[in-house]
């Protein structure tokens, strides 16, 4: 998932979308614009591999608890490098977000 800025279309993704396909036919699927509307939730930005992810959330869930919120749905992730170019695995950064209440 990819936070888009206000003025981003459905329009801006389907031309990138068409640019995509002629470099190659698969590197577009999977690709679409959508309105996620999750109200309330924390977050925390968490820098390295996705192995140690779960120390993150622990400390999410702790906040969560000492601030008297609960979880409402699934955690859900904004990468912020691309972790698929082979790079380091130390310099990937992701938010981690919990729809909360």
């Amino acid at each position: 998932m990819i936070r888009l800025p206000e003025y981003g279309t459905p329009q801006h993704i389907a031309a990138a979308k068409d640019t995509l396909d002629l470099i190659h036919k698969d590197l577009s699927k999977g690709i679409g614009f959508f309105e996620y509307q999750e109200g309330k939730c924390i977050q925390m930005l968490h820098k390295g591999p996705f192995i140690y992810e779960g120390e993150t959330l622990g400390q999410l869930e702790q906040f969560a608890e000492e601030n008297g919120l609960s979880k409402r749905g699934i955690h859900h992730e904004i990468y912020l490098v691309d972790f698929t170019t082979g790079g380091s695995q130390e310099n990937l950064k992701t938010i981690l977000r919990q729809p909360a209440g």
